[in-house]
C-alpha cells in the first residue's frame, strides 16, 4: 500500500510537476523558433506522457483507495479513511485526484494540446496544487523568524527550490526527448517498410 502512495508522489512531483516546468521552457523556445519541428515533436511528446501519466495515476489512485477500503485496518485508521473521504472536507481530498485526471485528460482535445496558453495554463495549474501551497505556507510561517536564521546550514531554501526545479525539469525533458526519439525512430522504420 505504501509503495502505491510512493508511486503517486512521485507521478505528481516528477511528471505533473515536470510538465509544468518543461511545457514554460518549450513555450519560450517555441517564441524564438516558431514552428520548429523539434520544438513541436517535443510539445507533442510532454503532452502524450502527461495523458499516459494521468492515466496511470487514475488506475494507481483508485487501487490504492480500492485495497485500503478492503483491507483489514485497525477500527481507527478505518474511521481515519472513511472521514476523509466521506467527511466534512471530502471535498479536499477528490478534488486534487479528480483535478490531476481532467486537467492530463484535457489534453486528448487538438485544440488544447496545441494551444500554448491553454498548455502553459494546465502545466501551472498541475505545478503548483493546493497541497504544495499548504505546506509551503505552513512550513514557512516559522521558518523565517529572525531567530532562526542562523540554524540554517549548506544551501539556502532558493538553492534546494532551485535545484528541486532543475531535477524535475531534467528528469521529464530526458523523458520527452526520449519519447521524441524513440517515436522518430518508430516512424522512420515504418515508413521504410511501406
Amino acid at each position: 500500500m505504501e509503495t502505491v502512495g510512493t508511486i503517486l508522489h512521485l507521478i505528481d512531483l516528477f511528471l505533473f510537476g515536470g510538465y509544468g516546468l518543461f511545457t514554460l521552457v518549450l513555450i519560450i523556445a517555441s517564441l524564438f523558433l516558431r514552428h520548429h519541428p523539434v520544438i513541436m515533436g517535443l510539445a507533442n511528446a510532454a503532452n502524450r506522457i502527461i495523458i499516459f501519466a494521468g492515466l496511470a495515476y487514475l488506475v494507481l489512485w483508485m487501487s490504492a483507495l480500492t485495497i485500503s477500503l478492503a483491507a483489514d485496518l485497525p477500527e481507527d485508521e478505518r474511521a481515519s479513511l472513511l472521514n476523509r473521504i466521506a467527511g466534512p472536507y471530502a471535498w479536499a481530498y477528490w478534488f486534487q485526484h479528480i483535478f490531476y485526471i481532467t486537467l492530463s485528460q484535457l489534453l486528448w482535445f487538438k485544440w488544447i494540446a496545441r494551444n500554448r496558453v491553454t498548455r502553459l495554463l494546465i502545466g501551472f495549474l498541475l505545478f503548483l496544487n493546493f497541497e504544495k501551497f499548504v505546506i509551503l505556507v505552513t512550513s514557512l510561517h516559522r521558518d523565517y523568524l529572525p531567530s532562526s536564521w542562523s540554524m540554517t546550514q549548506g544551501y539556502s531554501l532558493f538553492g534546494y527550490a532551485l535545484l528541486g526545479l532543475t531535477e524535475r525539469l531534467l528528469f521529464y525533458g530526458g523523458l520527452c526527448v526520449i519519447y521524441y526519439f524513440v517515436k522518430l525512430e518508430i516512424d522512420k522504420r515504418r515508413d521504410a517498410v511501406n
